[in-house]
């Protein structure tokens, strides 16, 4: 199963929150019970985004079953620090029994990544102070929010009349129910219901050592069931949405699939973001000026771009990362209309069978506009697409900063045991 990071969470949310969140906190008693539900979420988002709490947590766990076999596991905790203007994400993600974690770590002058695959810390350090956009924004406040509160008013319909609220001697709330695929609006399920299909069909195959789409049908939500905690200062404290999946594949299987999401808010006015300590650690700094404007002496040439750029190919063996072989990236010539590149993929001796998938491509393009070089920036931004193989399979080339390049493929059926990386760095004699 191979899902973008991310992608669970959005999935629950869009049909466990809609389905239940909105509907079980439009139940709590006096005015209108769903127009005083939609006043929390929005009291919590204005306390978050722009009030009185200046640091806290959100931490998600999203779990997808297959019956009972876990498929996916994915943990997110990220911090805010708002007098500070710090975020660090620091997630977890459990797939094909493989553990893949992810660091950021973010301020006003500096972004700080951690790739496992090379232990390298990535650090980007700015002359100025970046936007504070990444401390986030109130949603119900942005562009469109209007219109997709007037969408959910009318998906929500009689739904509310499923929960149960009970109110706490000391003011809190906690808030439970259960929806059935009878009281799901046939829209709504229709649209899940596809979205989920796309997600589950694709399944790891161990024996074929490969993705296989096993052909699921008859999807539909089976159920939704969900409880929240909301504190007696009216902030959703807690959320909790079971959403069940029914489906048969190609073999007349049943399938029972689970995606459970539980997100907590914690830690108000005491969550902490430190600087992650680096001392000891391989790091890659790279510097940017974005002061707004460079002179012209400080511009670079196109043809700084031109050399090698290569990363290690790696896999998992009993319990150690191993190296097999290399990923090259040779920029033989580059100005602002063509680039002449090639890009292979070579294995040590030993390794030989993975040589099946590996990829060699001849990059030779025209490009039909000059490459974006915003005047306030040293470097170029180049975004190159190009086909490969006998198939003109789909291929992009990334170059910014002139120490790295992205390569990466739109089909590249690679083992499964490869650790992906589709960054690689430049090469110095």
């Amino acid at each position: 199963m191979k899902f973008k990071k991310k992608r669970l969470i959005a999935l629950s949310l869009i049909i466990g929150s809609t389905l239940f969140v909105s509907t079980a906190l439009a139940e709590i008693n006096s005015k209108s019970g769903y127009e005083q539900g939609k006043d929390i979420l929005k009291y919590t988002a204005s306390q978050l985004y722009e009030g009185s709490i200046k640091s806290y947590t959100i931490e998600t766990e999203t779990t997808l079953l297959d019956n009972d076999d876990i498929m996916e596991k994915q943990n997110e905790v990220k911090k805010y620090d708002i007098v500070n203007k710090r975020m660090e994400d620091t997630s977890t993600q459990l797939k094909n029994g493989q553990q893949v974690k992810y660091y950021f770590y973010k301020d006003l002058n500096k972004d700080i990544s951690y790739d496992k695959s090379s232990d390298t810390y990535y650090v980007t350090q700015f002359s100025e102070p970046q936007s504070i956009d990444y401390l986030g924004k109130n949603p119900f406040k942005q562009q469109y929010a209007s219109d997709f509160e007037k969408i959910a008013d009318a998906v929500v319909g009689n739904l509310k009349d499923y929960v149960v609220v009970s109110e706490r001697p000391d003011g809190s709330k906690m808030l439970s129910g259960a929806i059935s695929k009878t009281q799901i609006p046939a829209l709504v399920n229709a649209i899940s219901s596809y979205l989920m299909k796309q997600e589950l069909s694709n399944t790891y195959d161990q024996e074929k050592q490969a993705y296989v789409d096993r052909g699921l049908k008859d999807v539909f939500v089976k159920a939704v069931k969900g409880s929240a905690n909301v504190s007696k200062s009216g902030i959703v404290e807690s959320v909790n949405i079971d959403t069940l999946i029914s489906a048969r594949d190609d073999k007349e299987e049943f399938h029972i699939f689970t995606l459970k999401t539980v997100i907590k808010v914690k830690d108000l006015n005491s969550t902490v973001v430190n600087e992650p300590n680096l001392k000891e650690k391989t790091v890659q700094t790279t510097y940017i000026d974005n002061k707004g404007s460079v002179t012209a002496s400080d511009k670079v040439d196109i043809g700084i771009y031109k050399g090698t750029y290569k990363n290690d190919i790696l896999i998992v063996k009993d319990n150690n990362i191993v190296k097999i072989g290399e990923r090259v990236l040779e920029i033989r010539e580059i100005s602002e209309s063509k680039i002449n590149a090639y890009y292979s993929e070579n294995y040590l001796e030993g390794y030989e069978n993975y040589k099946k998938s590996a990829i060699f491509a001849d990059i030779e393009k025209n490009l039909e506009k000059h490459p974006d070089k915003n005047p306030a920036e040293r470097y170029y931004s180049i975004a190159i697409e190009f086909t490969y193989g006998d198939n003109d399979e789909m291929g992009y080339l990334g170059l910014y900063e002139p120490t790295s390049v992205n390569v990466s493929f739109e089909k590249h059926k690679q083992d499964s045991d490869v650790i992906a990386n589709s960054n690689l760095v430049r090469v110095l004699n």
